[in-house]
């Protein structure tokens, strides 16, 4: 098969500094990504499905078509924008698969 690579930036925020988000591809997890870090991941060509997990929190799955020396480009945040503890708790809990937010970058 053909490689591929993705792109994943993830926002420096203050909600989940220190802690990783397991990067999972396919349902498999690939690696992790840290607050204000940017990662490459070499995938195989073809169609997939990104996402994020932390502990029981998800993101939502952004399907996408990795091509052969392309780069597909994703932006990843904690939907509880800067300080609001309980907005974290809500997400976390109650809307635990939306905890944090995925999006393609064109």
């Amino acid at each position: 098969m053909t490689k591929a690579k993705i792109i994943l930036e993830r926002e420096s925020q203050y909600a989940d500094k220190q802690r990783a988000y397991k990067v999972v591809l396919d349902g498999e997890a690939i690696g992790d990504i840290y607050d204000g870090e940017r990662k490459t991941f070499i995938v195989e060509s073809g169609a997939h499905t990104l996402s994020l997990k932390i502990d029981w929190a998800r993101s939502n799955k952004v399907g996408f078509v990795a091509s052969k020396n392309e780069k597909t480009h994703f932006k990843c945040a904690n939907r509880a924008k800067g300080f609001r503890v309980l907005l974290a708790i809500i997400y976390g809990t109650v809307l635990s698969q939306r905890y944090n937010k995925l999006e393609r970058v064109e």
